[in-house]
């Protein structure tokens, strides 16, 4: 869930976030960061029996003006904070930064994928190659890639916001099966994600988790207006 960042003052925001149980210092780290974002974003993810509450600040229209300004161009930019915690143990939170390369062309983002995913190159053999830097409608203008790296901890993964290559799920199903038979998992996604066939591919992540696992996510643009 995202509000934009004019809907509250900073002390409601500071409200907000204690009615929420964020943690103290995450709550001081926001509002010490929030002056030039324009959205805060929330998410719960359960695994295992356990939950993990997010919190993200997002500065994108701050990069846009940046560069319309020509005061940014290809550097990498922190376009996302995200500050996360499991509900039991909510003093081990953690922050990642989230790292956006403006301004990629495809061959740059090919190169940087290639050096980032190691361990996990069956996410660029099997998916990306296919799905992405062998499709001639596409250019890398189109693409929004991010890289985040954890600083004490083993993840190295990225995320390209798909959304102006006007990709449909139906273009990336049959990689994402390709990719689930080399990984040796059961999988029923065809049939799970059929019903989504003319859907909007909005982001792909994947790389290596804290956990040194690799892992792959796929978000769903659900309708005009909202994205899952």
């Amino acid at each position: 869930m995202g509000i934009e960042k004019q809907e509250k003052t900073l002390d409601e925001w500071s409200s907000f976030l204690r009615l929420l149980n964020v943690p103290p210092e995450v709550i001081r780290q926001v509002l010490n960061n929030i002056q030039n974002a324009n959205t805060l974003l929330f998410g719960i993810e359960e695994l295992n029996d356990k939950a993990t509450l997010k919190v993200y600040l997002e500065y994108w229209d701050f990069l846009i003006s940046l560069i319309q300004q020509g005061k940014h161009e290809r550097q990498p930019f922190a376009l996302n904070r995200g500050y996360k915690w499991e509900t039991d143990h909510p003093e081990h939170w953690k922050e990642d930064i989230y790292w956006c390369y403006p301004l990629l062309t495809l061959p740059e983002l090919h190169k940087r994928l290639k050096t980032l995913t190691g361990i996990n190159g069956a996410i660029l053999q099997y998916f990306l190659n296919p799905l992405l830097f062998q499709n001639r409608s596409l250019r890398g203008e189109q693409l929004v890639y991010l890289e985040i790296v954890g600083e004490d901890n083993a993840r190295r993964s990225f995320d390209i916001n798909c959304y102006k290559g006007q990709l449909s799920v139906s273009d990336a199903l049959p990689y994402l099966l390709e990719l689930a038979q080399h990984w040796r998992i059961k999988n029923d996604l065809s049939k799970v994600l059929s019903c989504y066939s003319s859907h909007c591919l909005g982001h792909i992540s994947g790389g290596v988790g804290r956990d040194k696992q690799p892992f792959l996510s796929i978000y769903i643009e659900e309708s005009s207006t909202a994205a899952a």
